[in-house]
């Protein structure tokens, strides 16, 4: 059904209450509805029917223009909770990229200004040439400097040389009385974060941040500027607990403390941290994700794997897994397809076979690598087929599989753990089991034990070798002297050691 008016404007039978009507760019007959609302209490909803603020942005928008104190950040942020003045990147560029970028202007003469994509954060950073002039700038002026009258303020850049790295340069804050803070320095090729703070006085006229392409006093020299952050004090940036909220992604600058106003480091949180752990622990194949951090484990059932993400692009990700049963299967641990953790590879994966064993592992972009654990995680195991043996003075293999595989990247030691059952009819004779390392028997893994007429019971060998980087194979080979020897099927394992 549609309603006609005058025979002009027609629209639809129905529409989302509250919202701003559009027309068509064609005709302009045609009223359309739209995702904009303005609710009676005057809230304004872009992407929401329901509003619960002035502003309501249900999704991300593109900031335009440099962050001050009149343009919020993604989310809810509450100014008065944050030192933060300025929050500036040289992302966006609506002018042009052979002018300053958004937020900044060419003090005069003016420098060669230019978009770099040799940028510290994001894309692009801006880079300031003294176009072979002396005292040539970019600058912003703060809005509402009178609210920072008699406060301190810090002036926090990264910066690095856009020319030879012999120039010098310089930053400044002004308030229009008085003297300037400056600091002039050599940046050097590679980013390095300056700071510069200014007593603002209580007469300021203005509050006015300048980046230099070289050293006022001298002519030539450029410079690459990104991460410009101006607050108030002379700690670094922080929010209130409750100044941000959002879903999305946050980038902040400078450091980040929670429960405290003084981070010490990147990341500062002042108080426990609670991660992802698996509500009901995995008991089939399992592929970790995103979201994932402690993985419980339970194998009762039988041995499965957990398999992680790939490593690349994500460096200094870290997760936990734990066996949490008594079984004697395995939880296998994989890497990525062609990837590996310490060396271990989907084919040959690391096992945890004790209860309670854990491994931790973090990515460094391009592997995985093992930084805790409350036990060796097992390179490699194998259960062995029965051998009943005769009267032999040679060493002979069981049947086949008889030996096991594995990688290391690092030359390092390995620990041989073999259990079997070793039973014998009379009296005579010696049961000896020997290990045998990438094709060579090594006489120091041989255990040996003259049996009891009649014995039946268990053999232990534990036998420690190093052995270089790279892929080995190990394997249990067996003899008897006199006598006969029956060699029943138990586990081979091998850790590190």
């Amino acid at each position: 059904i549609q309603t006609q008016l005058n025979g002009q404007v027609v629209g639809p039978a129905s529409a989302t209450d509250n919202a701003i009507a559009r027309f068509d760019g064609t005709t302009g007959k045609l009223v359309q509805n739209s995702g904009v609302v303005i609710d009676d209490s005057g809230n304004v909803g872009i992407g929401t029917a329901n509003p619960g603020a002035k502003l309501d942005v249900a999704g991300s928008f593109n900031q335009g223009a440099a962050l001050t104190d009149s343009i919020a950040l993604k989310g809810t942020w509450d100014q008065s909770l944050s030192n933060l003045i300025v929050n500036s990147s040289a992302e966006a560029w609506s002018s042009g990229t052979s002018v300053p970028p958004d937020g900044w202007a060419n003090r005069s003469p003016a420098p060669s200004t230019s978009r770099s994509t040799d940028a510290k954060f994001g894309s692009y950073a801006v880079k300031v040439d003294s176009n072979a002039n002396a005292g040539t700038s970019i600058f912003q002026n703060i809005p509402n400097y009178s609210d920072y009258k008699g406060k301190t303020v810090t002036f926090d850049v990264w910066v690095k040389d856009g020319g030879s790295t012999s120039d010098r340069h310089y930053i400044q804050i002004s308030d229009g009385v008085g003297s300037s803070s400056t600091v002039s320095y050599f940046p050097g090729s590679t980013y390095t974060r300056i700071s510069l703070s200014h007593a603002v006085s209580s007469s300021a006229t203005q509050l006015a941040i300048d980046l230099f392409g070289g050293y006022p006093a001298h002519a030539g020299g450029a410079a690459i500027y990104d991460g410009m952050q101006l607050y108030v004090g002379t700690a670094i940036p922080y929010f209130d607990a409750k100044s941000i909220s959002d879903t999305g992604n946050q980038s902040i600058l400078g450091s980040v403390g929670i429960g405290t106003a003084n981070p010490t480091s990147v990341l500062h949180v002042a108080g426990p941290i609670a991660t992802a752990i698996t509500a009901t622990p995995k008991n089939v194949n399992y592929s970790v994700s995103a979201t994932d951090s402690v993985i419980t484990a339970d194998a009762s059932g039988g041995s499965f794997t957990i398999t992680l993400p790939s490593a690349a692009g994500i460096a200094g990700r870290q997760y936990i897994v734990k066996k949490i049963d008594s079984s004697a299967n395995a939880v296998y641990v994989a890497p990525a397809t062609a990837q590996t953790i310490d060396g271990a590879t989907p084919a040959n994966p690391l096992q945890l076979r004790s209860k309670w064993q854990f491994i931790s592992v973090v990515s460094d972009g391009a592997t995985w690598n093992v930084i805790g654990t409350n036990e060796s995680p097992v390179l490699g195991s194998l259960w062995l087929a029965n051998l009943e043996g005769t009267s032999s003075t040679s060493y002979v293999d069981l049947a086949t599989p008889d030996s096991v595989t594995f990688t290391i990247p690092i030359a390092s030691n390995v620990i041989v753990n073999y259990s079997a059952a070793a039973s014998k009819p009379s009296a005579q004779g010696t049961c000896v089991s020997i290990i045998n390392v990438d094709g060579s028997d090594d006489t120091n893994g041989i255990a040996s034990t003259s049996l009891p007429a009649a014995f039946a019971g268990a053999q232990v060998l534990g036998y420690k070798t190093s052995l270089t980087a790279g892929t080995h194979t190990i394997k249990i080979r067996h003899s008897v002297d006199t006598g006969a020897c029956n060699w029943q099927s138990r586990l081979l394992t091998i850790t590190k050691g």
